[in-house]
């Protein structure tokens, strides 16, 4: 089995990662959807 390469996008400030994927997706979720609650739901679908 191949494995594919991938690219992971983190914003940083300092020494610290202020923002990664596990942050990213759920606020990408909220704002594709308008609401936390419909975002969960999207989520689980």
């Amino acid at each position: 089995m191949t494995k594919l390469a991938s690219i992971r996008n983190r914003i940083a400030s300092g020494e610290h990662i202020a923002i990664g994927l596990g942050k990213a997706e759920p606020l990408e979720a909220i704002g594709r959807t308008g609401s936390i609650s419909a975002a969960a739901r999207w989520r689980m679908t």
